[in-house]
């Protein structure tokens, strides 16, 4: 993101306020002739919130092989290790950056994502890049009304988290959850985030898989071509498939050294699989967190 002037663009919209208009976006090409879209919140209002990511396949590429150079393979293959995939993909990437937000609206990523019970399909692995020091909680997770009918969020159970470097929180299907009120404009700060959704392709929900899309890339619309729904099946990693992995960077990237980084080191907060009920064993539930 440095090295691409992705970051800089970021700083640019919100603590430098060139701020992208509500529902509105701005287009860049970048390096490799990749082209990104900069989009404007609509609906967190009170904020500067903004959203990065690609427009195209070739710039998704570029993405992923920047995950690969930071060893984010080891991540994926952790998570599906863990929860017993059959296989994952990153298909979904992108940056998000805010200096001030208001009360966020309360939504989840993903729903019905996958046909077993207890247990989700797809998972947005949110990343700190960098944080305000000293900052509030930035996000509120809530739980469910019923625990068998996860469609309603429960507004007296909830609990605040806290954003920590090489920490990563994971939510999955129904996992309700809103961007917590924070102003760090008169410190001169601000929040940059990595968010990449991985799904299993095969065991999970393909048309609610791509549903989830929020972006231009990979495509959404009924209208256009989905057929990476079932083509990317497993691409990035499957316990049967050593070559299933996140694309190697090339000569022509930006990261590219001729050698693989050493392994992201994270710890990943395992949060929101149906009925929103466990953060890590020695972090508690929602409401034993509650600030």
């Amino acid at each position: 993101a440095d090295k691409m002037g992705i970051t800089d663009l970021m700083k640019d919209a919100t603590i430098g306020g060139n701020r992208v208009p509500r529902g509105t976006e701005r287009n860049y090409t970048l390096h490799g002739d990749t082209r990104w879209a900069l989009q404007g919140s609509t609906r967190w209002k009170e904020s500067d919130f903004h959203w990065f990511s690609p427009l195209e396949e070739s710039s998704h590429d570029s993405f992923a092989r920047a995950l690969s150079a930071s060893g984010f393979d080891e991540v994926i293959s952790g998570i599906g290790e863990h929860f017993g995939y059959k296989g994952l993909v990153a298909y979904h990437l992108s940056f998000m950056a805010m200096s001030h937000c208001g009360d966020g609206p309360v939504h989840f990523d993903f729903r019905n994502t996958m046909r077993s019970p207890q247990r989700s399909g797809a998972l947005n692995i949110i990343i700190p890049l960098i944080l305000s020091e000293g900052s509030e909680p930035e996000m509120t997770l809530y739980g469910t009304v019923d625990p068998n009918d996860p469609s309603e969020w429960e507004e007296d159970e909830y609990g605040m988290v806290y954003y920590e470097y090489n920490k990563a929180l994971l939510l999955g299907d129904y996992a309700w959850h809103a961007t917590a009120r924070n102003d760090y404009r008169e410190k001169g700060e601000w929040r940059f985030m990595l968010s990449v959704y991985v799904a299993d392709l095969q065991l999970g929900n393909p048309t609610e898989i791509i549903d989830s899309v929020t972006q231009y890339f990979p495509p959404s619309d009924d209208d256009e071509d989905l057929s990476w729904g079932q083509d990317w099946m497993g691409i990035h990693w499957n316990p049967n498939n050593p070559d299933a992995r996140l694309p190697r960077p090339i000569p022509s990237d930006l990261i590219y050294d001729g050698e693989k980084a050493e392994a992201m080191e994270l710890d990943v907060t395992m949060n929101g699989l149906p009925g929103l009920t466990a953060f890590r064993e020695d972090i508690g539930t929602p409401s034993q967190i509650t600030h």
